[in-house]
């Protein structure tokens, strides 16, 4: 069948699209529904208000394969009728749908004309086509809608029906079946609702289907038995909802109401098991792939070292962690292994520079490792025992680009920068020679020049553990570290408060947390809460030998800036295409966070003139008060006390001595445990062979 096109009178309903024609709903409009509670507008030919047309739909025979296409394989023309236009087309056969006021998503359906001099061959044509040929799930999903019910003998005519005119009587055997009138749905109903308990007023699958089901064809081709097997389906859902229509008359309304409303959810979930269904099907059709076996052993190794650039402001630090994945060194190692440049951690000979803390990140972190090379021989390349790498085929001369491959699938926050090969014997973290810490941060009202001043007593070699936190449990034992040089200068110029200053501090090692507990005391410094001699009474360990208790600056500002290495260790490649697409990474990030940084200065500068109310008078607020200058108070989390106390007045942590004899105490009392329990395991066996002995 072809559309002719749908008349809606817009005044009375809205229409909402669905997949096809007739899955659309409709919804009173305010007018619509205030026209069906007052019941005094008469309009046209209706008798009364709820007769009142509010929607036409016409459906003409195409005579070809177009007509299967739309109505969904419910219909088809004769096979002399092969005209797609309605101009010329002999056959008047005709599908009238009337929608009404008071009956909004009912279609009053109405079939005139006939198949002029085809009847005997059409009539041969519906033997031989039978059940519409449609798969199981799409029959009883279609099956399931209202509007599809309405719809679906009328696109497949019995043979002996002629025409077919709502709540009269039907032309068809037997002779006295009549049609009973659908109940009115309940007014003011905006859209079908198929899952509410007002679903049993309006009109149900079951009624729609036996009031507008004629007959049912359960004629068989021998030739194809899917057509078979698709109308023995079609015939056993129809039988099921005409006894689900067959309801004991004996039973109350209640009753019905509710086996009604039973076998209305039963058919619900049958429709949702036919969808779940087709989706598996879906899901098992798709073949999983397999990932592709890489043989290590066509491929040498080779020691390299490779300079690794990173944000880590939401990564929690360097190296990796069990109980947390978001770490440097784990997605480091997860680009590794996919590009097949490691096979694995534990073979790859790794060590790291430095172990940056959660949030600090770096400009020129060193690790070494062994990755798969594409030379036989060179600096740095080992000869895989059992290796086939010199039957390879291809380019044994050209190097891996092992920066290309790698910033590929790394994060964007980390980048690779540079790799050299380096001897077998290198290490990142052993042959460092000394390691360069920066830390940033506004002036605001900070008093730089005293901090500079102040920071140069923290030169030499020292006993920090009053600027650190104690890790004996890693065995560190020893808080003596030298500090080569400590210098703070103003990198970036900006108006009052607003210059960014860096604080770079370079040593052979570091303590953990040293360097943020040392930023904290200069702010203190600083701010002028503390003197600078505040230094040298921190460093005396014999008159101070447990840390006051302070807060650690924050970790955000400090990036470990560069690692040392002699010339003869290290000989850095950089290639020029990769370096260039670094630059323009780094671009692109620096132009997001300097874009935010200025947007956010307009808001102060503006905050800066607007006019503010006081007890006396309205002025701008830059001329009723001092600038405020508060850019490094976030700096030092925590609370702010109201009145200051001085850091050698408060409580003090625990001494590094106890904290040694505590720790000794208890590795002690844990290894005394597990030898008990390994004699006590002992005992119980030769109790059993005494035991089995005697």
């Amino acid at each position: 069948m072809l559309r002719k096109g749908r008349e809606v009178h817009r005044i009375y309903v809205d229409v909402h699209k669905g997949t096809s024609f007739l899955e659309d709903q409709f919804t009173l409009t305010e007018f619509g529904r205030t026209v069906l509670e007052s019941g005094g507008i008469k309009a046209g030919r209706a008798k009364n208000v709820e007769q009142i047309v509010v929607a036409r739909e016409t459906l003409y025979c195409s005579g070809s394969a177009t007509c299967r296409r739309v109505c969904g394989g419910f219909s088809e023309c004769t096979p002399d009728c092969s005209k797609t236009k309605v101009r010329g087309h002999k056959c008047n056969y005709r599908v009238k749908m009337t929608m009404r006021l008071g009956h909004v998503n009912s279609w009053f359906v109405e079939v005139t004309g006939d198949h002029s001099g085809a009847y005997f061959r059409y009539e041969d044509m519906l033997l031989q086509k039978g059940a519409p040929r449609t798969s199981q799930k799409k029959m009883r999903a279609t099956l399931t809608d209202p509007s599809s019910f309405s719809l679906l003998n009328h696109l497949t005519p019995s043979q002996e029906q002629n025409y077919f005119l709502m709540s009269t009587p039907i032309k068809s055997e037997p002779p006295d079946t009549t049609v009973e009138e659908l109940p009115s749905p309940v007014f003011h109903a905006n859209a079908m609702d198929f899952h509410s308990s007002t679903l049993d007023e309006k009109i149900s699958p079951q009624q729609a289907a036996m009031s507008y089901c004629m007959t049912s064809n359960t004629q068989v081709v021998p030739d194809e038995p899917s057509v078979a097997v698709t109308q023995s389906n079609y015939t056993a859902v129809m039988e099921e909802m005409w006894n689900s229509a067959n309801i004991d008359s004996n039973k109350n309304d209640e009753e019905k109401d509710l086996v009604r409303r039973v076998r209305q959810l039963e058919a619900h979930v049958s429709q949702l098991r036919n969808i779940i269904l087709k989706n598996d099907d879906k899901k098992e059709k798709k073949k999983d792939r397999k990932a592709r076996l890489f043989d290590f052993s066509k491929y040498n190794t080779r020691h390299v070292a490779l300079k690794v650039a990173y944000l880590g402001w939401d990564y929690h630090g360097f190296a990796v962690q069990e109980d947390n994945e978001k770490t440097i060194e784990a997605a480091l190692f997860e680009a590794l292994i996919k590009t097949k440049l490691v096979d694995s951690r534990e073979n790859s000979n790794y060590h790291r520079c430095g172990r940056t803390d959660k949030g600090v990140s770096a400009f020129c972190q060193v690790i070494s490792l062994d990755l798969r090379t594409s030379l036989l021989e060179g600096p740095g390349v080992k000869i895989r025992q059992n290796g086939t790498a010199h039957e390879r085929p291809g380019d044994n001369m050209t190097e891996i680009k092992y920066v290309h491959i790698l910033n590929k699938v790394l994060p964007p926050e980390i980048r690779v920068l540079a790799w050299a090969p380096v001897d077998p014997s290198f290490s990142a973290r052993f042959n460092c020679k000394r390691r360069n810490y920066k830390y940033f941060f506004p002036v605001g009202n900070l008093d730089v020049q005293l901090m500079a001043e102040s920071s140069q007593k923290l030169i030499g070699e020292h006993d920090f553990r009053n600027f650190c936190k104690l890790d004996v449990s890693n065995g560190v034992v020893s808080c003596r570290r030298k500090i080569l040089s400590v210098d703070i200068m103003v990198v970036e110029q900006g108006p009052n408060g607003y210059e960014i200053c860096e604080l770079c501090i370079v040593g052979q090692a570091f303590l953990w947390h040293q360097i943020r507990c040392i930023i904290a005391v200069l702010f203190l410094i600083g701010e002028g809460k503390e003197s600078p001699e505040i230094i040298d009474e921190l460093l005396n360990i014999e008159k101070n030998p447990r840390r006051p208790q302070y807060n650690m600056a924050s970790e955000l500002p400090l990036v470990l800036y560069d690692c040392h290495f002699s010339e003869e260790d290290l000989d850095w490649v950089i290639e020029a295409d990769c370096h260039e697409e670094n630059i323009r990474h780094l671009q692109k990030i620096w132009a997001q966070h300097a874009i935010k940084a200025a947007m956010v200065k307009q808001m102060l500068e503006g905050l800066n003139s607007h006019k503010v109310e006081t007890d006396t008078d309205i002025a701008p607020w830059c001329e009723l008060s001092e600038p405020i200058l508060a850019q490094s108070e976030w700096l030092t989390p925590g609370c702010k006390p109201r009145h200051y106390k001085p850091l050698l007045q408060r409580q003090t942590c625990e001494s590094l001595e106890s904290r040694i004899e505590h720790y000794s105490k208890k590795r002690k009392l844990a290894d005394n445990q597990e030898s008990s329990s390994g004699f006590a395991e002992i005992d119980s066996i030769w109790s059993a062979i005494l035991a089995s002995c005697g």
